[in-house]
């Protein structure tokens, strides 16, 4: 049986970031007396990138956030010279396709670069993954020939795990009999839970995709083509049930991909409870309209009620001027954010608690090309919201046209049926709830009491030192919900905020060596 001192579950961002770290820290000064022995487990087999960054997502996908959001301030120049690098050596190991993107977007936006006029870009997201990748393995080669670590990487699902006297024993299932390893640390950075399936068995004849990713968001898109090829013209509509990030990335994608009238769609219908983000104006300032905000900050009498209300009505205000929540982000956050740190305990706790998910959705953002295709789309008239939430597709099936659902309008609660049907539907409602999780390994450590959900009901609890457990850690989604003396984050998908987290963690891991 491979025995490790360190195991990562999960190979995206908050993985990466973190052994990234870990191993610099060791070449910096090599402390321990043997290699230190590692294994990274992904059941995807695509290392270092995840979802986000690799190839399941598309090659025309840029970030949701612009570079002053995107990066810390010290990895900006890491990655702006290895990007001027690979521009200059002609973009190396990418395929055809790739490369020219990536030449279409380094040509356009040249004179930022050159100029180091960066905050305001937004990064194509496979570019992101290549850079990631080239740093982690060459600090994985580097580090093995030095003698300092070793990294092994493991094709498989971890299913379970044990807690030893000495560590955990894990069981992996890797398409054939179920394998077992031992660690003295574990690491769970498994990125968000498995999406929350809609279709759940129901037979039909129509274009479902339930999970935009799984197996890649290319493989669907031309799932989506070929349905739409099959239908008259008239009957093309689409419909996206909910209107997260990924919503934005397939409403841009289907946009700008199926243009040819044989494939092409009449409408995308968009079920959620909000609408899509607005895009974020970068550098803009519109404090002077925050009045209800500044007011409460004035009053010097805070409560975590009066604070939601004041940030609502500043959003309300602005929309009144013609100003959407994406253009007054920095100024609404900024001010919100002063109030929030002034709260008693038990006021900043309800905040967090009660409204966390609220101000969340007040402050979402897109992409600028995304917003720009969602605004052309809704101009034409081939973009309609319907304000409601999904509750299940009807039981009986019987509309030629296509799939029919209950829903609930946002202000009457009552599910009824919705008047009409979709031939093609999109499900981007986004991780099934941690209580409600598939995954297996999660399911049987919260039956073992390995972990326990924490008391925001969102995540994975943990200290201040990302412990779950005894040597047991959590970094990235999974801490969803996290409030604590040191971490109070309701959601962890921000690759600023991972990067940040990361050499918080290398640091624990290390001092446990």
């Amino acid at each position: 049986m491979p025995i490790y001192d360190l195991v990562f579950v999960g190979s995206g961002l908050s993985s990466t970031a973190t052994i990234t770290n870990l191993l610099t820290s060791l070449q910096n000064r090599p402390i321990l007396a043997q290699p230190l022995r590692i294994a990274v487990i992904e059941k995807s087999g695509e290392f270092w990138t995840g979802i986000a960054y690799g190839k399941r997502t598309s090659v025309h996908s840029l970030t949701i956030n612009p570079v002053k959001d995107f990066f810390q301030d010290a990895d900006k120049p890491i990655f702006f010279d290895w990007l001027t690098n690979m521009r200059n050596q002609g973009w190396p190991g990418l395929t055809d396709e790739k490369r020219g993107i990536a030449e279409t977007w380094s040509t356009g936006n040249s004179d930022k670069i050159t100029a180091s006029d960066l905050e305001g870009l937004y990064i194509p997201r496979f570019l992101y993954g290549v850079f990631l990748t080239q740093h982690a393995e060459k600090l994985v080669a580097d580090c093995a020939t030095a003698g300092i670590a070793t990294v092994d990487l493991i094709t498989g699902e971890a299913v379970d795990a044990d807690k030893t006297d000495d560590g955990y024993l894990l069981s992996v299932n890797n398409a054939g009999p179920i394998i077992q390893l031992h660690t003295r640390d574990l690491v769970l950075a498994t990125g968000s839970l498995d999406a929350r399936l809609i279709n759940n068995g129901l037979q039909h004849n129509y274009v479902c995709v339930d999970d935009v990713y799984g197996p890649s968001l290319k493989d669907n898109l031309d799932k989506i083509s070929e349905g739409l090829s099959k239908l008259e013209p008239g009957k093309r509509d689409i419909l996206i049930i909910g209107s997260n990030a990924s919503a934005s990335e397939v409403v841009h994608i289907l946009a700008k991909n199926i243009k040819t009238d044989a494939d092409g769609f009449d409408k995308i219908y968009i079920l959620s409870t909000s609408g899509l983000p607005d895009r974020l104006h970068v550098n803009s300032d519109y404090d002077h309209l925050m009045h209800n905000l500044k007011a409460l900050d004035e009053s010097g009498t805070y409560d975590a009620d009066k604070l939601i209300a004041a940030i609502q009505d500043d959003v309300n205000h602005a929309a009144t001027q013609g100003l959407s929540v994406g253009k007054i982000h920095y100024s609404l956050g900024e001010r919100a954010v002063k109030i929030q740190q002034k709260l008693p305990a038990d006021e900043a706790l309800k905040f967090f608690k009660d409204h966390g998910w609220t101000f969340t959705r007040i402050t979402r953002r897109t992409s600028e090309n995304y917003y720009f295709t969602e605004k052309e789309l809704a101009d034409a008239g081939r973009l309609e919201f319907i304000n409601g939430r999904f509750v299940r597709f009807a039981a009986e099936q019987d509309d030629p046209n296509g799939l029919t659902f209950i829903y609930t309008e946002c202000k009457q609660g009552d599910p009824k049926p919705y008047q009409g049907a979709f031939a093609v539907v999109v499900n981007c409602s986004g991780a099934e709830h941690i209580t409600e999780t598939t995954s297996k390994l999660i399911r049987n450590m919260l039956d073992k009491s390995i972990v326990r959900i924490n008391d925001t009901n969102m995540g994975v609890s943990v200290n201040e030192h990302f412990a779950a457990n005894d040597h047991l850690y959590i970094i990235g989604p999974l801490m969803a919900g996290i409030y604590n003396s040191k971490f109070k984050f309701w959601h962890l998908e921000n690759a600023k905020r991972l990067n940040s987290l990361a050499p918080m963690l290398a640091k624990t891991l290390l001092a446990e060596r």
